[in-house]
């Protein structure tokens, strides 16, 4: 897997603006145990009770890394469903993206501290606190900009239970089906990247993806500490100079 993303940087088509990170239960194949209080299944001992809402799901959990404007996944991590999403993330984070983007469920102040430290822009949604009321503001805003550039990544996950199937894995035990996973990841990726090459930018998903950059003109900004965050958080969207430039490279391509 890490030679296909090789290939693709080597490529050009990653654009390394930012890692988009979640994660997605898979049930097992397995029967599942008749008490969902942390017991085993003797044909399928790797796979683990977790509850998402109310619900309760046994099986396991596929985290995911994603290229924030091609659509490509750079990493992938596979664990039983007990595993909580954020003990995942940091094998996730390349290190050479220049932000991170990731809902309250990652939110820690070691990550947040790690990620300045690296010079990676720290796009981690805010939760609440048991001393808090409420959210201020503008982390509420901060928020709803951040869930909006996240879209993608859930839109990805979303494909590979439509598409593939993966409502539920196929196989036993964790091994097995972390090698499904990367087969999945690696279908997900090389049908992005034909549809980069050829200028389909809408081959992931149904809807039609237009590369990130090319938006029209940047829009004026409001004052103030929201209006901060929007520029810091939407800027490599409405930036018209990244748009020329991503314009400029498509054309060299020949995909546009």
């Amino acid at each position: 897997s890490r030679r296909s993303y090789r290939q693709l940087e080597a490529k050009g088509m990653l654009v390394k603006r930012g890692t988009l990170i979640d994660a997605t239960i898979s049930e097992a194949q397995a029967r599942r145990p008749q008490s969902e209080a942390g017991a085993r299944s003797g044909t399928d001992p790797d796979a683990a009770w977790t509850w998402k809402g109310k619900k309760a799901h046994f099986g396991y959990k596929m985290h995911i890394g994603m290229d924030a404007g091609s659509g490509l996944v750079r990493g992938v991590e596979f664990t039983p469903a007990n595993v909580a999403d954020t003990e995942a993330a940091d094998a996730l984070i390349m290190g050479d993206e220049e932000a991170v983007y990731a809902d309250k469920a990652y939110e820690s102040k070691e990550r947040r501290e790690r990620l300045r430290a690296q010079g990676v822009k720290d796009r981690i949604m805010h939760r609440g606190h048991k001393h808090q009321s409420g959210l201020p503001h503008w982390q509420r805003r901060r928020n709803g900009l951040l869930s909006k550039v996240r879209a993608p990544v859930e839109q990805a996950l979303g494909t590979m239970k439509r598409r593939y199937g993966y409502w539920r894995v196929r196989c036993m035990g964790l091994m097995r089906n972390e090698a499904e996973a990367l087969f999945k990841a690696l279908g997900c990726n090389l049908r992005r990247a034909d549809g980069l090459r050829e200028g389909l930018h809408g081959a992931m998903g149904r809807g039609v993806l237009r590369p990130l950059a090319v938006r029209g003109p940047a829009k004026p900004l409001k004052r103030g500490r929201v209006g901060e965050e929007e520029a810091v958080i939407g800027g490599h969207f409405a930036d018209p100079a990244v748009a020329e430039r991503t314009n400029r490279r498509f054309q060299e391509r020949g995909t546009i």
